[in-house]
């Protein structure tokens, strides 16, 4: 390779990494404009290209620069060809194109042994990761999770085997397939070693897809305060280092964040950015994130038409295109959308496919879900079994939200059945939990249960105190000053008053500015 070309490309590489997508480009085509086509420093240009393109501009056209390069790369330079593929694949995922990860699936499996040895474990993992998905009736839900089971082992392993890597590119990528065949505490590793490699360096570009992988995680188990941070970290990163799918990504979860806090309006303002940025690149992945968001607001206020609209979406019912392994996330919260609102035949087929895929899946979670499924959809004597056993797995689980949410329909189960004495207990558990994870509106629902059930719920179960910058930002707002002024008042970032405010709205169990005007903090002893 010539000096320059190496000089050049690596210019390229590191100003990619450290968040200045513009100086990257403008490197690459320097390079280009010297390398011969085929040869590693071309291959390698394709590379960078191919990842910019999928981080900042339409993965589709990520596919078109990554593919062809790396089949012919499959034998005379198999390391950047897995790279390729390992990105390949990535795009295929977000925009939903099941032929490419296909042709990704047959390239691999045709990879030849590389000399590395991590590296090679993770060819291998990638060889047997299945992605191919279950037949349309089943929604097309990812077969990765269920029919190759018998793989599963050795992906784990192969993704274990390169946890010492210190390339976070392809942590990230061995913590996606850890994550897609239900191995959460390994793709957790594996994504945190990521961003603590990229942290370290001040690869700030990097560090910002790092924190968008990490953040679901947190939402899956009910991390708000965690994810949060990393959303908000994440946006501002990514804004900043010209990834700008990245920064879509981020940009719903906090749209998530909001919905789930019952903060109906930021959440509709955030998903309309998203959805605009979103639906011309073929980013499904933030679309749908955004109307699961939507959906499960409208679900959590009672608006169940509308909730159903939001996740019918994700089916694909509607012009915007759907996102199917979202839809099976989402099945849950659908399936009591539709019975609560009376269209229980609307969901019978999508239900029945994923109680088999859950209870497949083999894990406590996905027991407990497919358990309250079966308890919502089945007859009064089935629910008596079917709810009982949902709570007995959900207490080997990590996610409180999901196991309040069974505990609030047990509970109005119990209630209708006049059982008033264990509806309560339940109603209670649910609404002490809604209220420390600081979601009002879920709160008010198990507290109106509660009045339902003939006993007055507690108005605010004790949360984490707040600090004092907290006391000292909730005090000015609720003497009516806007964030700008609040953080010129304590030399603070706009955006960093927003993250502690909406920290504060989640401890004192509000959702508006409105609300906090109307019930100052008065002094500590009111939060502790």
């Amino acid at each position: 390779m010539d000096s320059a070309d190496e000089e050049l490309i690596a210019e390229a590489e590191t100003a990619w990494r450290v968040g200045r997508a513009e100086a990257a480009r403008r490197a690459l085509d320097r390079a280009e404009g010297t390398t011969g086509r085929h040869t590693l420093p071309w291959l390698r240009i394709q590379a960078l290209r191919g990842e910019i393109e999928l981080r900042s501009g339409v993965p589709s056209d990520a596919l078109a620069i990554l593919t062809p390069p790396a089949r012919q790369a499959l034998n005379t330079h198999p390391a950047v060809a897995l790279r390729m593929l390992l990105l390949a694949r990535e795009a295929a995922f977000h925009c939903a194109r099941q032929d490419a990860v296909d042709e990704v699936s047959a390239l691999a499996a045709a990879l030849p042994a590389l000399a590395e040895p991590r590296l090679d474990a993770l060819r291998g993992a990638l060889q047997r990761y299945d992605t191919r998905p279950a037949t349309a009736q089943r929604v097309a839900f990812r077969r990765g999770r269920i029919a190759g089971r018998q793989h599963m082992d050795t992906v784990a392993d192969a993704a274990a085997g390169i946890l010492e890597l210190d390339d976070p590119d392809l942590l990230m990528a061995a913590g996606g397939m850890a994550f897609g065949i239900d191995r959460p505490a390994l793709a957790r590793q594996l994504r945190h070693r990521a961003a603590t490699l990229a942290r370290a360096r001040g690869e700030l570009g990097t560090l910002s897809t790092a924190l968008d992988v990490l953040v679901p995680d947190h939402l899956s188990r009910a991390q708000y305060a965690h994810a949060q941070e990393h959303a908000d970290e994440g946006h501002h990163l990514a804004e900043r280092a010209g990834r700008d799918n990245t920064a879509c990504s981020h940009l719903s979860y906090l749209t998530a964040l909001a919905a789930l806090r019952g903060d109906e309006d930021r959440a509709r303002a955030l998903g309309d950015s998203v959805l605009a940025a979103a639906l011309p690149r073929r980013l499904l992945r933030p679309a749908g994130v955004v109307q699961y968001a939507l959906g499960l607001m409208e679900l959590a206020a009672g608006r169940l038409n509308e909730a159903l609209t939001s996740f019918e979406t994700l089916l694909g019912h509607t012009p915007q295109p759907g996102r199917p392994e979202l839809a099976m996330t989402a099945a849950p919260d659908h399936i009591e959308a539709a019975v609560r609102a009376g269209h229980e035949d609307r969901v019978r087929d999508m239900a029945a496919a994923y109680i088999e895929l859950a209870d497949a899946a083999g894990t406590a979670e996905a027991g407990a879900l497919a358990a309250r499924c079966r308890a919502l959809l089945g007859t009064e004597q089935g629910a008596e079994t079917e709810f009982p056993r949902a709570l007995q797995l959900h207490a080997e689980a990590e996610r409180p939200f999901d196991h309040a949410r069974t505990q609030l329909l047990y509970g109005e189960f119990l209630r209708r059945r006049r059982q008033r004495v264990p509806a309560r207990e339940h109603l209670r558990a649910a609404e002490r939990t809604f209220t420390h994870l600081g979601l009002p509106v879920w709160a008010r629902r198990a507290a109106e249960e509660l009045r339902a059930a003939g006993t007055t719920p507690r108005t605010r179960v004790a949360a984490e105190p707040l600090t004092p910058q907290e006391r000292q930002i909730a005090r000015a707002v609720a003497e009516g000053a806007t964030n700008r002024q609040v953080a010129a008042k304590l030399f603070l970032s706009p955006r960093t008053v927003d993250y502690h405010l909406r920290k504060i709205f989640a401890k004192l169990g509000i959702s508006s500015r409105a609300e906090l005007i109307r019930n100052p903090p008065a002094d500590p002893i009111q939060n502790s």
